[in-house]
């Protein structure tokens, strides 16, 4: 129980030195990490890249082990995430975003003559469920709020 115990606790350390490890090759494709773009690009390269060589002490010797990179090409990554950042959840250029069907949501086909797919031209019914589906959102909280203070309580 205790090498159970013991392992555990271990593999805890290391999952939050990779944590600490993916933050900072993270800010680095961010160009956050320095002011330098060369500098961002190498340690971000480093730990997303290369093996990292780390020292465990144990209790009689000492352990030499290789931490494995994080997986991920570098520059690859930091240019696919920069374009995730600049249009993140738009249905045709974000990367990573999979809008689901009309059919998949169990929607009618959309119908040229009443709607669009922009939205200019939706019923009444829509927008009202539109509105009412704002409403328990945080932006909706938000507008709901400034409504308030702008005009007070409308009875």
């Amino acid at each position: 129980m205790a090498h159970f115990a013991l392992w555990s606790l271990y593999g805890f350390f290391v999952g939050l030195f990779g944590t600490g490890l993916w933050i900072i090759a993270h800010e680095c494709g961010h160009q956050a990490f320095s002011e330098s773009k060369i500098l961002n690009n190498a340690v971000g390269w480093v730990l997303h890249s290369a093996y990292v060589s780390s020292l465990i002490v144990s209790f009689h010797r000492v352990d030499f082990f290789l931490l494995d990179r994080l997986g991920i090409p570098y520059h690859s990554w930091r240019i696919s995430h920069a374009k995730h950042h600049a249009s993140t959840a738009h249905m045709t250029q974000d990367q990573v975003y999979v809008p689901w069907t009309r059919s998949e949501l169990k929607l009618p086909p959309l119908n040229p003559a009443r709607d669009d797919s922009m939205g200019r031209k939706a019923t009444e019914e829509v927008k009202a469920e539109l509105w009412e589906a704002l409403g328990d959102s945080p932006l909706g909280a938000f507008l709901a709020c400034a409504k308030y203070l702008a005009r007070g309580l409308s009875f």
